[in-house]
């Protein structure tokens, strides 16, 4: 009797979404994995992404607690999924469209951000994405997953929100976006990630920026890194 009250509420819940929301997906948002993370880190990472991809407004998601809910009821054991055939799995027992999983690493400074959305009818992953960040983790919580929300469905949120809610006086956070995105970024003469990208506390001085992407023409421009922050917008022209 249970399970039929929680699946009848997740059936109404989806069923009132479509009628009053037009062209939503209905999707779930499994927690991160992560390596050298905590795992209370990561329950708030998640969190920041299932907020983040609220404003694209493309789905409408399944509540954290019923999703849980339902799968306890079903008997089935989140923890410990990491494969596609296993995200599928859940996605069929929610009966959602999509699935949005990922992970999150960190090696030295650098915190890296993949993501992934599978097509729960086919088992086929349709968007993947990485976003690589020298931040802090208060910085990746901030920017870096909203970074990433728009780069993997190539969205810029209007009010542009990815400066950190505070910044310590000596912290210099640079920011460089691109359309397309996936641009190849160097900075006197060294690769430093692929647009969009931010550095935080880059060694000061002047640089020759290079931004490099396949069929579009090559723009350089010098550069200085002094204490204050900077957002740089790269106009690629095509060849």
């Amino acid at each position: 009797m249970k399970r039929l009250f929680i699946t009848m509420i997740l059936f109404s819940c989806f069923s009132y979404s479509q009628t009053n929301i037009t062209n939503l997906n209905t999707a779930a948002v499994l927690p991160f994995s992560g390596a050298n993370i905590p795992s209370a880190e990561l329950a708030i990472y998640s969190d920041r992404l299932e907020a983040e991809l609220y404003k694209i407004n493309k789905f409408t998601f399944v509540e954290r607690g019923l999703m849980s809910e339902v799968l306890k009821e079903q008997g089935f054991q989140q923890s410990g999924c990491t494969s596609d055939e296993c995200a599928v799995k859940i996605g069929e027992l929610l009966g959602v469209q999509a699935l949005i999983t990922g992970s999150i690493g960190k090696i030295g400074e650098l915190y890296t951000i993949n993501l992934k959305m599978i097509d729960v009818e086919t088992g086929l992953i349709s968007k993947k994405y990485s976003y690589d960040c020298y931040c802090s983790k208060e910085e990746l919580l901030v920017m870096g997953l909203s970074k990433s929300v728009q780069g993997m469905f190539n969205v810029n949120f209007a009010n542009n929100s990815l400066k950190p809610v505070k910044e310590s006086k000596t912290s210099t956070v640079i920011t460089f976006s691109s359309n397309p995105i996936n641009a190849r970024v160097h900075l006197g003469g060294k690769y430093v990630g692929k647009t969009p990208l931010t550095l935080v506390d880059y060694k000061k001085g002047s640089y020759s920026m290079m931004v490099l992407l396949p069929g579009f023409k090559t723009y350089r421009k010098t550069i200085k890194v002094d204490d204050s922050s900077h957002d740089y917008i790269i106009p690629l022209e095509k060849k």
